[in-house]
């Protein structure tokens, strides 16, 4: 082993490789960082075009699908407005909302809950602990009602954000914990120049927060002065009187997807911008040969660099005080590990920043989430060259054809029993002309009119044309077909009503395979749940303590810590234990009660093993009775001989 000359050699550039100093030099006086104020508002508006073909999306699905823009006779207008101004009666086939309902009907048939599995087999005690912990913490957070908001955006908008955070504030009931929330896409934003699906090579997430004054406080104040600050940058919405928005505003917030920069309908809610980037800073990585660890020093250090030279020299002294005498390649010493000369290298890590509408940085820090990573969850489809679409989008296009079938149908029946009417002037005799036809139209009308002799023939008469041979249903037909090929939404996946004559084992068949076309779409979901429930399982590993695993699993056998699954780091968390979805379907129920029955009945476990497999809500209740029994038995006295 080759003794350590020095570990870093100082230059007086090592200050400028350290991107989170030159920018708090930046603001040093201001405390305004308005640099990323400025790159937060671009990347935000980077994103409307997707927004508003987000808020399109949604629209379609939940709300007017005649809303669209047009242009009638110099004036911009709905295409409701427009058919309401013609006489046309507004009516519409939401083909959409039925497929969402459908993709989030798959969903939520399989009920996915985590499992961590461990990679070792004789560690899978520990993945049956983590599995209970996550499962736990997934009950308490409602990841059900998040997966299937989660997978209508993945339907309509293309883009899922999720956020995985260790505190007190994102929850209910004030406690510390790993919470998970879900993130509007209309209030996210991220790189635009990234070009790796997975999000990779991302160098900035962030999300715009609105919230009360109240929530802002127990956020980021700390004592009186964080709140005096707070107050000053907010005195509209400290203000407790302050009128609030009208509800009905609620369901027309994000409406058209065009948000006003920085601002909210109701003028208490207080905005702040999350900006977490990926900084650089100079940094040693280091390996102690004598403990066998690695670890990383800021390359400007001197207390550490200092404490690490006398170490090197203690073990030195060390050496040559042994009896025995030891070569200096052989003395464990603290020495620099990498590529770069003594360990150095240019580190890059997530660092977080609030920032009020200001610019002022409320509070701003490296990430100390497990693996230093950031807490957001993001995934995409298709992301191809960057375009973001939502999976059911295609079939906006045939619903407006089908639409405007349905409104010309109408409108062909209409103007075929209406038909044309001729009315001489000469029978009207003074009549208002908009009175008699009034009359002449009203159903039961009835029409007093002076006939001269020889004018009998003047009456008024209808002309009716012959009906347009437009066969409406034959052509929704095709173009809902279409949407389904579109979309690979087959029939047995939508549970329709099997075609006439077909066979039993043929539609089961069918159904059986319906989900292989939407295969990649449910790939993206699980993937999407399977990072969020990594991130999950990194916080309860971090933080929960040996009392927080016990209230959770019971009595523990031993230690469980990190140490206990040999994890330095929990960046390497994947190497011992991997996320996998379990189906927690009726029928895979039913199967391993099955199996677990029949063992029983096989002598291959005893009946508390079966009760603690079976999933039967009696089941523990019989349990109890017949511990019961058993005691009554036992404590019973022992009758004479």
């Amino acid at each position: 082993m080759q003794k350590p000359d020095r570990l870093y050699r100082r230059v007086k550039s090592v200050s400028e490789m350290d991107s989170v100093r030159v920018r708090k030099k930046a603001i040093e006086r201001s405390k305004r960082d308005m640099a990323l104020l400025e790159q937060f508002r671009d990347l935000w508006l980077n994103m409307q075009s997707f927004r508003e073909q987000r808020a399109r999306a949604f629209r379609f699905a939940y709300d007017d699908q005649w809303g669209d823009l047009m242009e009638y006779e110099g004036k911009i207008m709905t295409m409701r407005q427009y058919l309401q101004t013609t006489g046309n009666i507004v009516v519409q086939s939401n083909q959409v909302q039925e497929k969402v309902e459908t993709m989030i009907g798959v969903i939520t048939r399989e009920m996915l809950e985590p499992q961590a599995t461990a990679v070792d087999a004789d560690e899978q005690a520990f993945g049956e602990i983590v599995s209970k912990g996550l499962q736990v913490n997934c009950k308490k957070n409602s990841m059900n009602e998040l997966y299937l908001d989660w997978g209508r955006e993945l339907c309509l908008g293309g883009l899922m954000a999720g956020y995985e955070t260790w505190d007190s504030t994102s929850g209910p009931d004030g406690t510390f914990d790993s919470w998970s929330s879900y993130v509007n896409p209309n209030l996210f934003v991220m790189d635009c120049l990234m070009s790796d699906s997975r999000m990779w090579d991302a160098t900035m997430f962030g999300r715009m927060i609105k919230c009360s004054f109240g929530k802002l406080a127990a956020t980021f104040a700390r004592n009186a002065d964080d709140y005096a600050v707070l107050r000053s940058i907010f005195p509209e919405q400290y203000e407790p009187l302050k009128s609030k928005a009208r509800l009905d505003s609620l369901m027309d917030r994000y409406k058209d997807g065009v948000l006003e920069w920085m601002k909210d309908e109701d003028p208490s809610v207080c905005v702040v911008l999350e900006a977490w980037t990926k900084e650089t800073k100079p940094r040693i990585r280091l390996h102690d040969w004598n403990e066998g660890t690695e670890f990383i020093i800021d390359a400007d250090d001197t207390a550490e660099r200092k404490r690490i030279k006398q170490e090197n020299q203690r073990r030195r002294a060390i050496a040559e005080s042994a009896a025995e005498s030891w070569s200096e390649d052989e003395i464990p010493y603290i020495t620099g590990d990498g590529y770069g000369e003594d360990g150095f290298f240019i580190d890059e890590f997530w660092y977080c920043r609030f920032l009020a509408p200001d610019g002022t940085v409320l509070w701003e820090g490296e990430s100390t989430l497990p693996g230093r990573n950031h807490p957001f969850i993001v995934r995409t489809i298709p992301m191809i060259d960057g375009k973001i679409q939502g999976f059911l989008y295609p079939v906006i296009d045939h619903n407006i054809i089908m639409n405007r079938a349905i409104v010309l149908h109408d409108w062909l029946l209409r103007a075929q029993v209406k038909g044309v009417t001729v009315v001489p002037k000469q029978i009207l005799n003074g009549v208002d002309p908009k009175d008699f036809a009034k009359s002449w139209t009203e159903i039961g009308g009835l029409v007093f009119v002076d006939v001269k002799p020889g004018m009998e023939k003047l009456m008024p008469q209808s002309f009716h044309s012959n009906a347009v041979n437009f066969d409406v249903s034959g052509f929704l037909q095709t173009f809902s077909s279409m949407s389904d090929k579109s979309t690979a939404i087959t029939d047995a996946l939508q549970g329709k009503t099997p075609f006439a004559g077909a066979s039993g084992t043929l539609y089961a068949q069918m159904a059986s395979n319906s989900t292989t076309t939407v295969a990649a779409f449910l790939l993206k979901f699980h993937k999407f749940l399977e990072l969020q429930h990594t991130k999950k399982m990194q916080n309860l590993l971090y933080y929960y303590d040996r009392k927080r695993w016990e209230m959770i699993v019971g009595q523990l056998d031993g230690e469980f810590d990190m140490a206990t699954l040999n994890l330095d780091d929990l960046r390497y968390i994947h190497c011992d234990l991997t996320i996998q979805e379990s189906a927690e379907t009726p029928a895979f129920r039913e199967i391993a009660e099955q199996d677990a029955k029949e063992m029983m009945n096989n002598g291959l476990i005893t009946f508390d093993e079966y009760a603690l497999i079976s999933k039967r809500p009696w089941m523990q209740k019989l349990k109890q009775y017949r511990d019961a029994r058993q005691q009554e038995a036992a404590a019973a006295p022992v009758p004479a001989q």
